[in-house]
C-alpha cells in the first residue's frame, strides 16, 4: 500500500504478522524461507499441519 506495508488479498494483518515469523523449508530454493515468500510463490499449493505442498517447478 501507500505506507509500504505488505497486503495480501484474503489475509488479515494479524495472520500476515504470524506468517512473517514462520519459516518453512522450500523444496525449490533448497533453503529455509519465510512462509510469506512461500505463500506468494506460483508453485505454492497448500500447507497442511506445517507441511508445504509445492509443485516443485523451477522459478524463472
Amino acid at each position: 500500500d501507500d505506507k509500504g506495508k505488505l497486503k495480501l488479498k484474503g489475509v488479515s494483518p494479524k495472520m500476515l504478522k504470524k506468517m512473517k515469523q514462520e519459516f518453512v523449508n522450500c523444496p525449490v530454493l533448497k533453503k529455509e524461507i519465510q512462509f510469506v515468500q512461500c505463500f506468494i510463490c506460483p508453485n505454492f499449493q497448500s500447507r497442511v499441519m506445517g507441511k508445504v505442498l509445492c509443485k516443485g517447478d523451477s522459478l524463472k
